[in-house]
């Protein structure tokens, strides 16, 4: 399909994303994600596409085809448990026809597509580019990671890849801070291994068919220890169930409780190898020299190593180019992109950090 010939741009994401909050299960937990995705790149696509745009979620409960309805159909709960379950597969040709159809002759851009939505619009011959806030996160901003099933997309995500130069500085920095302040500091121990802890519910944490948990993380810190002998545990900074999570840890012999700066610790030169279910950290901790092993039987959407991916199936990183037009001149006309000299300056400035006006990481 040439790519002036889309009826429409179609912005969406994880139709059946169930988040644990006790109120507002109903709405799609990604709305405001794919709102700001296509405020900040929607009019660009529009105007190179003669296209429209719209947003597609599932959660208009006036229409036939809903996210509750599609619970009911499948006969799971609409919880987090029942989203984790289908997350990988529907596995339902007249559900998958009724959610997928409305895509067809679409342009579809997304924020954190799912596997299940992935697999049917490969299947159904649907483009798409699909985005995510990177799991390298101790740069001074924010970077996207992005894929796509466009040769042209794949082509602009190569050129804009993310470069260890881009990175370095704030590499060196963030050690240098990590010496200094771990300087005097009698733990943690030279040749120590970490256990990076996430939250409760993530759709990182889905493997066939289920959330991982607590008895998952218990299962592999007794791997570490049977490996290394020794193991700290160190908690998410935002979950909130720390002290029902820190009492049975406390059970555990030869695993220590760690809450200290994660960017210290991988930077101090006194971590031999993480350990996670599926943490961003496993991906971070390769440009800190230490060994990421992961748990989780899913693979990662990640480079397994390196700053490139395949920009297909997996997210690559890329920089700030893609907010201007020279990058989509490129994903949709296959126009040349000039390296331009400005990309360390927009990393510094923390634009993306700013906008998304959320925490993460560094």
């Amino acid at each position: 399909m040439h790519l002036s010939n889309f009826k429409r741009i179609v912005f969406t994401s994880d139709l059946l994303r169930v988040t644990d909050a006790p109120q507002g299960r109903a709405s799609n937990p990604q709305r405001i994600n794919v709102d700001w995705l296509r405020l900040l790149i929607g009019s660009q696509i529009e105007q190179l596409t003669g296209a429209d745009s719209s947003i597609y979620l599932l959660d208009d409960f006036t229409e036939r085809i809903n996210r509750i309805s599609v619970f009911r159909n499948l006969d799971i709960e609409f919880s987090h448990h029942g989203w984790a379950s289908i997350y990988e597969t529907l596995d339902d040709p007249v559900i998958e026809n009724d959610i997928v159809g409305p895509l067809e002759g679409c342009l579809v851009v997304g924020f954190e597509l799912p596997p299940y939505l992935i697999a049917q619009l490969d299947k159904r011959s649907i483009s798409y580019i699909d985005f995510c806030i990177h799991p390298i996160r101790f740069l001074s901003d924010y970077v996207m990671g992005c894929r796509s099933n466009i040769s042209s997309v794949i082509a602009a995500i190569n050129a804009t890849t993310l470069t260890q130069e881009d990175i370095e500085p704030d590499l060196i920095a963030l050690q240098g801070r990590a010496r200094r302040r771990l300087f005097s500091l009698g733990h943690p121990a030279n040749g120590a291994v970490l256990f990076a802890g996430q939250m409760p519910v993530d759709a990182s944490l889905i493997a066939e068919g289920r959330m991982l948990g607590i008895d998952d993380v218990i299962n592999g810190l007794e791997l570490a220890k049977i490996q290394y002998g020794h193991v700290y545990y160190k908690p998410h900074p935002h979950r909130k169930d720390v002290q029902i999570l820190q009492e049975k840890i406390s059970g555990l012999r030869d695993v220590h409780w760690l809450d200290m700066n994660i960017y210290d610790l991988l930077g101090c030169g006194r971590i031999q190898a993480v350990f996670s279910l599926s943490s961003s950290v496993l991906t971070e901790a390769q440009f800190f020299n230490v060994d990421g092993v992961r748990l989780s039987p899913r693979d990662s959407e990640f480079a397994a190593s390196g700053l490139a991916a395949d920009g297909r199936t997996r997210y690559t990183p890329i920089n700030h180019t893609f907010l201007g037009r020279q990058f989509w001149d490129a994903a949709l006309n296959g126009a040349a992109i000039e390296t331009t000299s400005n990309t360390a300056f927009c990393l510094t400035r923390g634009i993306l950090k700013e906008s998304l006006n959320m925490k993460w990481g560094r």
